[in-house]
């Protein structure tokens, strides 16, 4: 196909143009139905902006009780055990067996 500006299309005979048949034709309840629901989306997307710019955080709100519960279980659990800082060597004549 040319890109050509200056080219004009072709003309067409006006009895082949009424023997068209079928064709899309415009409904305008459904232009309606579709503006409508455009609409709606578009106020759903900006409330969501406005409540995520203007709102708070989440996280900001459960931080203080994520840092209560940490503080909680912190409390709550056992203390460590407490291992000898080195293992005596065994007693006895050197086989590894304690002399009782």
């Amino acid at each position: 196909m040319s890109t050509k500006s200056n080219e004009e299309l072709p003309s067409i005979d006006p009895s082949q143009l009424s023997a068209v048949t079928g064709g899309v034709t415009t409904d305008t309840s459904a232009d309606t139905d579709l503006t409508t629901m455009m609409q709606q989306l578009v106020a759903s997307v900006q409330d969501l902006t406005q409540n995520q710019g203007g709102g708070s955080n989440m996280m900001m709100e459960m931080l203080p009780i994520m840092m209560m519960m940490r503080s909680q279980s912190a409390a709550a659990a056992p203390p460590p055990v407490a291992y000898p800082a080195e293992i005596p060597p065994p007693i006895g004549n050197g086989s590894g067996w304690t002399l009782v």
